[in-house]
């Protein structure tokens, strides 16, 4: 088991690749997409954006220069989501109020889009 745990480590992962997704992935990220996730498909479409889509916790070194350049570019945006999840840098806190101004924010998005 552990001659197979660094092996796999041993080998490069193609950050250009497409990446092998559950059935379950894919309906969350889908629902999530159109506006239909519950909680946990919404928490599961996000593990999945960050963890699989971005290899935020992989390492970015490739010894292709251009692959490496990839990955890094892509664990920088996971790294952005997290952090973003994380750190409440602006004092913003996810209460009832604001989803209530979330909800009145979009009406109101929504309302400039027909109006034009």
């Amino acid at each position: 088991m552990e001659q197979q745990h660094s092996q796999q480590h041993s080998q490069e992962i193609n950050p250009l690749r497409r990446v092998d997704l559950t059935k379950a992935e894919i309906y969350a990220i889908k629902s999530v997409a159109i506006g239909m996730a519950t909680a946990e498909a919404q928490q599961l479409a996000f593990k999945t954006i960050v963890e699989k889509f971005c290899g935020t916790y992989d390492q970015p070194w490739r010894s292709d220069p251009s692959l490496k350049d990839v990955a890094i570019g892509k664990r920088t945006v996971g790294l952005h989501l997290v952090k973003t999840v994380n750190v409440d840098a602006l004092g913003l806190e996810l209460d009832a109020t604001a989803v209530k101004q979330l909800g009145m924010l979009e009406e109101t998005e929504q309302n400039d889009d027909t109006s034009g």
